[in-house]
């Protein structure tokens, strides 16, 4: 009786960690291989956010965007490549892209670049600064 046990955990075992180190090895879905949800600019997108959080979360949480604004800042560093579009509202919100691969040009700034990337939420600012959207596993859009 105890054999068949440990045989049951042994093969348990085996088959969670076989399962486990197919889903690691497992490539990861970019924004590039999801179909287009919107295309929107930054401005309007943030003006959504900015005016019903709670319905533009529902819009577009989770959803492909494809998203045109004027680059503000980049940083790339060894955790990835992050840029942020400029929404040109009042309060200084912005648009935070993550990259889902390094990129290999650096971009120029204040130029007008179109992005897709995963909505992934909306952080609020405070009296000083605007929100923040952020988009997630994004690609430089052609």
């Amino acid at each position: 009786m105890l054999k068949k046990i440990v045989l049951f955990l042994v093969i348990g075992l085996a088959v969670g960690l076989a399962i486990g180190l197919y889903l690691y090895n497992k490539p990861h879905d970019t924004a590039a291989d999801i179909e287009i949800f919107e295309e929107i600019s930054a401005h309007d997108l943030y003006a959504k956010f900015s005016m019903d959080q709670k319905n533009a979360l529902a819009t577009y949480l989770n959803k492909n965007l494809l998203v045109t604004g004027n680059l503000e800042s980049f940083v790339q560093d060894s955790s990835g490549t992050k840029w942020t579009l400029s929404t040109q509202s009042d309060d200084l919100g912005v648009v935070t892209v993550t990259f889902a691969e390094p990129l290999n040009q650096k971009p120029t700034l204040n130029q007008s670049v179109k992005v897709q990337g995963l909505c992934a939420g909306f952080l609020e600012g405070d009296e000083l600064l605007g929100g923040e959207i952020q988009l997630n596993q994004a690609v430089v859009a052609q």
